[in-house]
């Protein structure tokens, strides 16, 4: 074989091997119910940006996919993660978060007539927060330029429930929690409550720069008030409401309890981050160096402004 050709396909077999190199874990939940479990750490062009946790109820009527992942080839890798699972196909998509890992695949189940459900206070904070993650989310997904494709049902209202193929769903917006437009969807029947970013599991939570850190853990108390029996976070695996609380609520309390009585005492910003940084006890989860110092100071400048 000439050089040149040998090379090509040498290069293409490791393309294609690394292409395909990723792929969604389906986890079951209950008989009908599974989730869709992506990675840990960061968005990549491996994982085409499926670093969180989405889920997938099969019914009577076809598949309801909730979140439909990150870029279109994300979104294509959630297709071929539910056809291992089932031969029926998906008939709805409902969006419950605004982050990019959440519905930037609109578009691929858009093309196909597939139905896009979400909350207004979901649509609205898609759209906002688009414009400035879009350049971001491409660079580090090698994702081609991404037109975005907004839900085609908006629900005017916090709270939605309905009944397709079989199952009662129940949209809602229980308070704000790292976005403000995010939503939660129950499953009333079986008691699953499908989180998306108000709940993690097995790593540690990130705050960002307009996270409503107060109201999220407000947000937490509603969602564990409703007595789930079992949780999809929106990172992380499925689990009970003990690990809920151990992987999250018990760090949000921590956390702005501590930041509460920082700033009751005048605390300088960096002082307090050093100190708090040294004695919070949450090494058990995942990306905790990375983010216990940046949610410390993200959460202290939050607070302070309220």
């Amino acid at each position: 074989m000439p050089p040149l050709l040998f090379l090509g396909s040498a290069l293409f077999a490791l393309y294609a091997s690394w292409a395909s190199a990723f792929e969604l874990e389906v986890a079951p939940v209950t008989d009908n119910i599974y989730a869709l479990i992506g990675e840990i750490g960061p968005p990549t062009a491996e994982n085409r940006g499926l670093n969180n946790t989405l889920a997938f109820a099969v019914t009577l009527d076809g598949v309801v996919l909730i979140g439909s992942g990150a870029t279109a080839r994300g979104a294509e890798l959630i297709e071929e993660a539910i056809a291992r699972t089932t031969d029926k196909p998906i008939v709805r998509v409902i969006n419950i978060g605004a982050e990019a890992y959440q519905w930037l695949g609109n578009g691929y189940f858009a093309q196909k007539g597939i139905p896009i459900l979400a909350l207004e206070r979901t649509d609205q904070a898609q759209r906002q927060l688009a414009a400035a993650t879009l350049a971001q989310w491409q660079a580090e997904t090698g994702a081609a330029a991404i037109d975005p494709t907004y839900p085609s049902e908006v629900i005017y209202d916090d709270e939605h429930t309905f009944i397709f193929g079989g199952i009662t769903f129940s949209l809602n917006w229980p308070g704000g929690g790292r976005l403000h437009g995010d939503a939660v969807l129950w499953l009333p029947t079986q008691k699953i409550l499908i989180s998306g970013d108000y709940i993690y599991h097995d790593r540690m939570l990130a705050i960002h720069e307009t996270t409503p850190v107060m109201r999220w853990r407000q947000s937490f108390s509603r969602l564990m008030a409703m007595k789930p029996k079992t949780i999809v976070p929106g990172h992380g695996r499925p689990g009970s409401p003990g690990k809920s609380e151990r992987d999250t609520g018990d760090y949000l309390r921590w956390l702005t309890r501590s930041l509460r009585d920082a700033l009751a005492d005048r605390g300088r910003l960096e002082e307090t981050v050093s100190r708090l940084a040294k004695t919070a006890s949450f090494s058990h989860l995942k990306l905790h160096e990375e983010w216990r110092r940046e949610n410390i100071r993200r959460a202290y400048q939050l607070m302070e402004q309220d």
